[in-house]
């Protein structure tokens, strides 16, 4: 039972840190490109 807990956890350990490590390339590029660009889009759009 324990070591099926510790397998979960371990799981959920390497889930949070991959998403993390895409999470941060992905904010960086939307700081860099979207949010700049996301208004004239817009604006675009209407």
């Amino acid at each position: 039972m324990k070591k099926k807990f510790f397998t979960v956890l371990l799981a959920v350990v390497l889930i949070l840190s991959f998403s993390l490590v895409t999470a941060v390339p992905v904010a960086v590029w939307l700081e860099k490109w979207g949010v700049s660009s996301l208004p004239r889009s817009l604006w675009r759009l209407i």
